[in-house]
């Protein structure tokens, strides 16, 4: 059994059987379950589902813009950031601002 740095063995083993003990508790809420599960992950693997999970709604995302007939490059990306922050811009002027950076900028889309 690895331990974490500064964490005592019989700590780890504490740990190790509530993890059992919970995993076999129909009583313990699956969301529970699920949250201990990903705290259990490093950081950097957390982050690294993170990414992907994002990418893959971009992508989603992007798939519906594009089943709309929308396909200047440029219309994608400010289509795209509106779609993902619009709501959270109260000001319209600045969100069509923001919007409009955004699609003038080039791409920074890597080729799937």
């Amino acid at each position: 059994m690895s331990v974490e740095p500064g964490r005592h063995r019989d700590q780890a083993r504490v740990a190790a059987a509530q993890r059992d003990d919970a995993a076999d508790d129909p009583r313990v809420p699956m969301e529970d379950r699920y949250r201990r599960m990903l705290l259990e992950l490093p950081p950097a693997k957390r982050l690294e589902m993170a990414c992907r999970m994002f990418s893959t709604a971009q992508e989603l995302v992007r798939a519906g813009i594009v089943a709309e007939g929308v396909t200047g490059e440029a219309d994608l990306r400010r289509r795209l950031f509106l779609r993902f922050y619009g709501r959270d811009i109260r000001d319209e002027a600045f969100r069509r601002r923001a919007a409009d950076e955004i699609a003038s900028r080039p791409s920074a889309r890597r080729p799937a």
